[in-house]
């Protein structure tokens, strides 16, 4: 009799254990100068809003793939930038704000000068800062799983 319960317990167990994503460790613009002092790594920085149905997909998928999650968590420091940000961003000594562009909506200072692309930004924008806080690699779309792999790979190489 006892015979199927361990059968469910084992299955809810191993469901449970096998459904677990994987999750990017994140940091802030104003802790990563500090983490920067102590080892030096590129910057990742994913520009979204909460509006953008691309964003969403890769928070969703790309974002949750082992592969990408062990690049990111191992080699680079990890920043998600709501470019609708109401706080205010303190980066390199200079404080950024959101910039109101309507009643309701806006634009943080701190998106709009990393996520331009001559004079312009959609999202997703994915920027890699080197260590002099260079950007390095910029992409204003959606990436998939493989793409996002090559660029990752490449900007360690």
């Amino acid at each position: 009799m006892k015979k199927p319960y361990y059968i469910i317990l084992f299955l809810l167990l191993f469901g449970i254990r096998h459904h677990a994503s994987a999750q990017v460790n994140e940091t802030t613009f104003e802790a990563v100068e500090v983490l920067m002092k102590q080892e030096q790594r590129p910057v990742f920085i994913f520009i979204h809003s909460s509006w953008c149905t691309y964003c969403k997909a890769m928070e969703a998928s790309v974002f949750k793939d082992k592969n990408i999650v062990e690049i990111l968590n191992k080699n680079f420091y990890f920043i998600r930038l709501n470019a609708e940000e109401k706080r205010n961003i303190t980066f390199l000594n200079k404080v950024f704000t959101h910039q109101p562009t309507g009643p309701e909506t806006g634009i943080h200072e701190l998106a709009q000068e990393l996520g331009n692309i001559d004079g312009k930004i959609s999202y997703p924008a994915l920027r890699v800062l080197n260590s002099g806080y260079e950007i390095s690699f910029q992409h204003n779309a959606y990436l998939n799983k493989k793409e996002l792999l090559k660029v990752l790979r490449t900007v360690l190489n």
